[in-house]
């Protein structure tokens, strides 16, 4: 892994490794797959957002980084389909027939269209966004979303930013984040 992104995943690997744990990232996104998923999005997947999911496409629902919200909370590197998935909640929330589908989140409460999901905790109750238009609007790159209560947070100005920041409250709280009750989380990566 090269760049800021792949120097940052490989220090997560590192940091769970001293703690005795054995991170391991899937297959990187081909091309193509970044292509499909920017044909799906209208995001663009050059830059950041594509350097990710070209370094690691998930960590196969394992932990790999450290999230603050109201608290350090760790979270998964999302694959890009589970990322796309998730996406799509963000289109119109109206059905076929054009009647509103309650079952759909509300867009604008959250973070808008152009916001990328990449990680998550506990079926996306919490997670990470990047907003692909955050430099022309001048607002940070990453975001973070926690339920219960519903709240933003600022998470980085750049996904290599957050990625750095994520390592250090790696660092700092790995033991909470990995363990519980003195076993390994069932979050966890395996053990070395």
């Amino acid at each position: 892994m090269t760049g800021a992104i792949g120097r940052e995943l490989e220090r997560a690997k590192q940091i769970l490794a001293q703690h005795g744990f054995a991170l391991e990232f899937a297959a990187r996104a081909s091309k193509d797959d970044l292509a499909r998923a920017e044909h799906t999005t209208g995001l663009s997947f050059d830059g950041e957002l594509g350097e990710l999911f070209s370094a690691a496409n998930g960590s196969f629902g394992k932990t790999c980084l450290a999230l603050q919200t109201d608290e350090v909370t760790a979270c998964c590197l999302t694959s890009l389909e589970a990322s796309l998935a998730r996406w799509s909640d963000w289109l119109p929330h109206s059905t076929d027939d054009g009647s509103r589908n309650p079952q759909r989140i509300r867009p604008e409460r959250y973070v808008r269209p152009t916001c990328f999901p990449f990680a998550e905790l506990n079926g996306w109750a919490t997670a990470a966004y990047f907003d692909v238009n955050a430099a022309a609007l001048g607002t940070p790159a990453v975001i973070a979303y926690q339920q219960n209560p519903d709240a933003m947070y600022v998470a980085g100005e750049s996904l290599a930013a957050f990625l750095s920041r994520s390592n250090a409250l790696l660092e700092q709280h790995a033991r909470d984040l990995l363990f519980v009750d003195g076993r390994p989380s069932v979050f966890s990566p395996k053990r070395l």
